[in-house]
């Protein structure tokens, strides 16, 4: 079984059994800074795709060096139209500003209603 070769991507991390989508388990994407916005965008079309499309059971996003609410004003806007697509409640985000600073957690889907875990 292979992928389409539009979704051919190379994800941070991968969890599944090689040469089958029946075991797909987690997908992850890692970011340090909120530069660049269209690969933010990328990663987290990413994880939708390997959810809805591969049967992954879910995505996580993690952001270091920023906030949750850093992330939402330099993508929120992109971010609420790709919250109600197939997968999204599925994905999940992690932020932590700094060492010894909590850690945000949020669900993509909840960004389309403003919610913030």
């Amino acid at each position: 079984i292979d992928f389409d070769q539009a979704d051919r991507k190379n994800p941070d991390f991968v969890f599944h059994v090689p040469g089958t989508h029946e075991q797909n388990t987690l997908i992850i994407e890692v970011k340090g800074t909120l530069k660049y916005h269209q690969k933010i965008m990328g990663d987290f079309q990413t994880l939708l795709t390997f959810i809805s499309k591969y049967r992954y059971k879910a995505g996580v996003f993690i952001l270091y060096n920023h906030t949750i609410a850093e992330l939402i004003t330099a993508v929120g806007k992109k971010l609420k139209e790709l919250a109600s697509l197939p997968g999204a409640d599925s994905v999940h985000i992690l932020t932590i500003k700094e060492a010894r600073s909590p850690c945000n957690e949020s669900v993509l889907s909840h960004l389309l209603h403003g919610r913030i875990l």
